[in-house]
């Protein structure tokens, strides 16, 4: 990912929309969780088989840049399964000039 850009991050499951009760993204930087978004934000899209998380100039902006961030998702199945996904690492490049692009 890199900084002050709107990227959309797609996250391929094996659950349909249906079987996933509720769930959360998270981010952590040296195991301290830096971002838990929930499914329920408005920037996520629970899809069949997929979730996407689409992130705004801003939402990167808080990133520190030449970064490697660790992402998991934790869901929560019908009849009270919680499942885990892997810790993916997501490398952050910089950008040279600071702030937003209006």
């Amino acid at each position: 990912m890199i900084r002050g850009t709107t990227p959309t991050l797609i996250f391929k499951t094996p659950y349909t929309a249906d079987q996933i009760q509720l769930g959360y993204i998270t981010f952590a930087r040296k195991s301290a969780v830096f971002m838990d978004i929930p499914f329920t934000d408005e920037r996520i899209s629970v899809n069949d088989y997929s979730i996407s998380l689409t992130f705004s100039q801003a939402d990167t902006l808080r990133f520190n840049s030449r970064a490697v961030y660790e992402i998991q998702l934790r869901i929560l199945l019908d009849e009270g399964i919680a499942v885990a996904s892997n810790i993916m690492t997501m490398p952050v490049d910089s950008i040279l000039k600071n702030g937003f692009i209006q």
